[in-house]
């Protein structure tokens, strides 16, 4: 599992991704599909590991590197190296924080407030 953050750099570290393909490379084709959409987001990412006989590690900000990526929740993933899918796998992207309040009940027309609601 893949753990993206929005606003921020995000680091992937995915163990031996050029064991998969069939020559080593450093530059991947991600696909990113959200669960609920059929929209593909395709973002190309260079291999940046130190030790790529042991991992692959990525690194890509949102939203900046990837403008459509905007829905929370969980991806699917797929990375392709020269057009061959070499690894799937899923990936969620965590909701920025905000501030939650606890839900309030008022008794007599069941009224239930979420959030920041007024």
């Amino acid at each position: 599992m893949l753990y993206l953050n929005k606003n921020q750099t995000n680091t992937l570290t995915i163990p031996r991704l050029n064991d998969l393909g069939n020559e080593a490379g450093d530059v991947y084709l991600f696909v990113f599909k959200h669960e609920q959409q059929n929209v593909n987001l395709e973002i190309e990412l260079t291999d940046v590991s130190l030790f790529p006989y042991r991992y692959s590690e990525f690194e890509f900000t949102l939203p900046a590197d990837l403008e459509d990526m905007t829905f929370d929740g969980e991806y699917s993933v797929k990375i392709y190296e020269d057009g061959l899918l070499i690894w799937k796998g899923k990936a969620i992207l965590n909701p920025t924080m905000y501030g939650a309040e606890t839900n309030e009940i008022e008794l007599g027309n069941n009224k239930i407030y979420e959030g920041d609601r007024t």
